[in-house]
């Protein structure tokens, strides 16, 4: 997988710089809305808070038209397609309005989560290890609904045309059928989206592009590997036939 991840970043690095660019001019409101959000829940909830800010602002960034257009161009390169501007143009205009609603939809539920496991956390009126039970059960309910989300963003993008139950439907599939690949690969998606943005000019040029490439190689080594029945995949498709060798003897290259 990390060698299909580096050549397929490798192969767009100049259109992966432009469509980031492009994917934090228009993201910009999500930022805002998740900063102004994220203060008010640290503020009210302390820890609680800070977990529920985190959670809800990665349902918010993650579902966006904008991160969704770019997981949809990594879809095409991860399996060797061509993406036309055409393409990315009808794709975006096709999940603008959706991608208004599903992030407040995703962001509302994370943060109905996380102040019911401050409630029980704070309610005396329970056993303190009642509380902490139900606390608990809700912050593994956030856990499991970011998977879902993980999933509903990356399957979403595919660019299959599903309809939005059967992709509702496959994310929850692959997040409990495989639940240690998918915390696996959602939490190296964040930690290597998280690192460049840290960086702040890997934000602005290399982040979520980066991120979404790296998860759409992992949902596709997934299916691919797993044989799924709705892999969307041709059996017979290219695979990266270079090795890092060819980076210092491009010459040689057989592809």
């Amino acid at each position: 997988m990390l060698k299909k991840f580096f050549w397929n970043l490798y192969d767009h690095l100049g259109t992966c710089i432009v469509l980031n660019l492009l994917w934090f001019l228009v993201s910009l409101p999500w930022f805002l809305a998740t900063w102004g959000v994220g203060r008010l829940l640290i503020s009210r909830l302390g820890a609680v808070g800070l977990v529920t800010a985190l959670a809800a602002g990665f349902g918010a960034i993650w579902l966006n038209p904008a991160t969704l257009t770019t997981m949809f161009c990594a879809t095409r390169w991860v399996r060797y397609q061509r993406v036309e501007r055409g393409d990315v143009w009808r794709f975006f205009r096709s999940q603008f309005a959706a991608g208004i609603a599903l992030p407040i939809a995703a962001a509302l539920v994370l943060v109905v989560l996380g102040v019911n496991a401050a409630f029980y956390l704070r309610a005396s009126w329970i056993p303190r290890f009642a509380g902490l039970l139900l606390a608990g059960a809700m912050l593994w309910a956030q856990i499991a609904s970011l998977l879902v989300l993980f999933w509903f963003g990356l399957n979403r993008a595919s660019g299959d045309g599903a309809r939005l139950r059967e992709v509702v439907r496959d994310s929850i599939v692959l997040a409990f059928r495989y639940p240690a690949r998918s915390a696996g690969l959602f939490i190296s998606t964040v930690i290597l989206g998280a690192a460049m943005a840290l960086t702040q000019v890997g934000l602005l040029l290399i982040a979520m592009s980066l991120a979404a490439i790296f998860a759409a190689t992992g949902r596709r080594e997934l299916l691919r590997g797993e044989k799924l029945e709705r892999t969307e995949e041709n059996p017979d498709a290219p695979e990266e036939p270079r090795t890092f060798r060819d980076l210092f003897v491009p010459w040689e290259t057989n592809r």
